[in-house]
């Protein structure tokens, strides 16, 4: 009797045995399934940062020229307007001077003197033109043929380097021909032009621009009694 209870007993034993055997096996399934999936995303993870830097530094290669070259367009063209404006201004107060000295011999350098001053922020060095002129009624040098391409009533001056001022070159306009009697059809107009060249300080847009200013005003008026012309 005894010895058929140990038989049965080790049969039951053996049972609960077998009986436990699939349940260890999911769970070890399960747990090395949960390994592999760890792996899995570590390594997604892994190729996945590097594709994003990859993506990065490839879209940052396209756009940092664009971006270079309209951070140095600002500086290029904002320095352009500058002297634009200066230049502007350089003719405006010539030509004011000018005007307001008919038939005063130095009318022509007490302009140009003045348009210097007016512009010292200007690289005169650049100079290509400064002319003192006639005007025509269209605001272009009498014998230029409607543009600036010459004159033949004025004064011309060049850059010294060395006094650092405007020197006349040429001189065909005296003020004892000026008009400047008031109410006369023919009374004289006298214009500034004013002819600089802008070197560009990177060389990436432009190499060079030539800023062409002028500013035309009437002679003041003198009463016909004071030798107005």
């Amino acid at each position: 009797m005894g010895r058929a209870m140990e038989e049965n007993a080790g049969r039951s034993g053996g049972a609960v045995l077998l009986g436990n055997l699939p349940e260890t096996m999911r769970r070890a399934r399960r747990g090395c399934t949960s390994s592999v999936r760890a792996a899995i995303l570590r390594l997604r993870s892994r190729l996945g940062g590097a594709a994003e830097r990859g993506a990065v530094a490839v879209e940052a290669a396209l756009v940092t020229p664009f971006i270079l070259l309209i951070f140095f367009g600002i500086i290029e063209y904002g320095m352009l307007f500058k002297d634009w404006l200066a230049a502007t201004s350089s003719v405006r107060a010539g030509a004011r001077i000018a005007s307001a000295e008919p038939r005063v011999t130095t009318f022509a350098q007490d302009a140009a003197d003045q348009s210097a001053r007016e512009g010292a922020a200007l690289d005169f060095s650049t100079l290509q033109k400064f002319w003192v002129y006639k005007s025509d009624a269209a605001g272009f040098p009498v014998g230029g043929n409607g543009s600036f391409s010459d004159c033949t009533v004025c004064v011309k001056f060049t850059w010294n380097a060395t006094s650092k001022k405007l020197v006349p070159a040429s001189d065909t306009w005296s003020s004892t021909t000026q008009n400047a009697c008031q109410g006369d059809a023919n009374h004289d107009r006298i214009g500034v032009y004013m002819a600089l060249g802008h070197p560009s300080i990177t060389g990436l847009l432009f190499s060079s621009i030539t800023i062409k200013e002028h500013t035309v005003m009437n002679l003041e008026p003198m009463s016909s009694t004071t030798g107005c012309k």
